[in-house]
């Protein structure tokens, strides 16, 4: 059974986003959103939460295009910010 967390820093406790900005090794935005979800990795999800879950990342990916669409973020910009996440990761320490 998954378990998620999905809100604005804005909305944080001081003492939830400090948390999480320790978890995360970084300090977090106002402006910037949380999304977590915990869940078991050996169990198998039922129909209905596999629709569920996919109705989640539609719904998260409708949102982000239409934030790229209203300020303008072409779709190069948003490849060269997931490259830069991406290496940026991979540099960091395990």
């Amino acid at each position: 059974m998954a378990s998620i967390f999905n809100e604005n820093v804005s909305n944080l406790s001081p003492t939830v986003k400090q948390s999480l900005e320790v978890a995360l090794g970084r300090p977090l935005e106002s402006h910037q959103r949380v999304f977590i979800q915990v869940f078991d990795p050996n169990a198998v999800p039922d129909e209905a939460s596999r629709r569920a879950a996919l109705a989640g990342l539609q719904g998260t990916f409708a949102q982000t295009d239409q934030f790229a669409k209203e300020h303008c973020v072409t779709a190069e910009e948003v490849d060269a910010a997931v490259e830069e996440a991406v290496a940026h990761v991979r540099r960091r320490p395990a």
